[in-house]
């Protein structure tokens, strides 16, 4: 009602809007202790206390039980619909501005714009959430400070700005919104039936567009990781340069790849379950 009447958005713009919402918790349910290990491997790096992905989560479910798996999940799910239906909704927006016709997709080019204006205007509302759920899940004890706390710790120790810690990492990171649409869309021709696809296709043509976003924007989202983590630790880096710098000293090129394998592991059930959602 808000975006019909307040806004004067179209229907077809107000369903991107809600598929994004679905979508978001689809993404959290299937996705989130992937992204829990994910975050855990950046943030220590390759000389860390862990010695990769099967003893990280060994060392995690052992230490923190299976809860630990879903630490800051409760911010996520808060924000996460909000923060995919601004994303999906501005897709459809820019989209329906660039394309000849409602009844049509879109040229691959306008498709491609489309998700990089998106997901470009989406790290404003996407960088303190991460900040805030990075920071939650770097924490080892089974007794831990939560969403709400670390918040309003933030707020109180840092201002405003301790959200936007990693802010141009997660900005480039988002741009690749544009690889992402773009998969998803190649996919969706070669497995649609008569224009549509079933569950299944829907599935596929999702983890393949997870799959193609992270292959092309890693590296900066292990800066992000890095940057916004640190923070437990009382370590703060002065740029995202900085953080770069530090990574590559210490782990070489191999820094910028930590965790990788449990990323891509995580990127089909969890972006198929987001597709099939919306």
């Amino acid at each position: 009602f808000f975006f019909w009447f307040v806004m004067g958005f179209s229907w077809p713009e107000i369903r991107e809007f809600i598929a994004g919402q679905s979508s978001g918790w689809g993404l959290i349910v299937a996705g989130h202790p992937f992204d829990t290990l994910k975050v855990r491997l950046q943030s220590e790096g390759m000389h860390g206390r862990f010695g990769g992905p099967i003893n990280c989560l060994k060392e995690t479910v052992q230490n923190e039980g299976m809860r630990g798996l879903y630490k800051g999940a409760f911010g996520p799910f808060l924000t996460q619909g909000l923060v995919n239906a601004w994303e999906f909704g501005i897709y459809g927006m820019v989209l329906g501005l660039l394309k000849e016709s409602d009844s049509e997709r879109g040229t691959m080019k306008q498709q491609w714009v489309s998700g990089a204006i998106a997901g470009l205007a989406t790290f404003v509302v996407a960088t303190p959430q991460e900040s805030i759920k990075v920071r939650v899940q770097s924490q080892y004890t089974k007794t831990y400070d939560g969403t709400f706390t670390v918040t309003a710790r933030v707020w109180k120790n840092e201002g405003i700005r301790g959200f936007f810690i990693g802010a141009t990492p997660t900005a480039i990171s988002r741009f690749f919104f544009a690889n992402y649409i773009c998969a998803y869309e190649t996919s969706r021709r070669y497995l649609a039936s008569d224009g549509k696809l079933s569950p299944g296709a829907t599935m596929l043509a999702g983890g393949c567009a997870g799959t193609a976003y992270w292959l092309s924007n890693y590296p900066f989202d292990v800066i992000k990781n890095k940057m916004q983590a640190a923070v437990n630790s009382g370590k703060k880096y002065n740029s995202m340069v900085d953080c770069a710098k530090h990574i590559y000293t210490v782990d070489g090129w191999k820094g910028f790849t930590r965790g990788l394998s449990v990323c891509l592991l995580r990127a089909l059930p969890a972006n198929a379950t987001c597709f099939l959602f919306s």
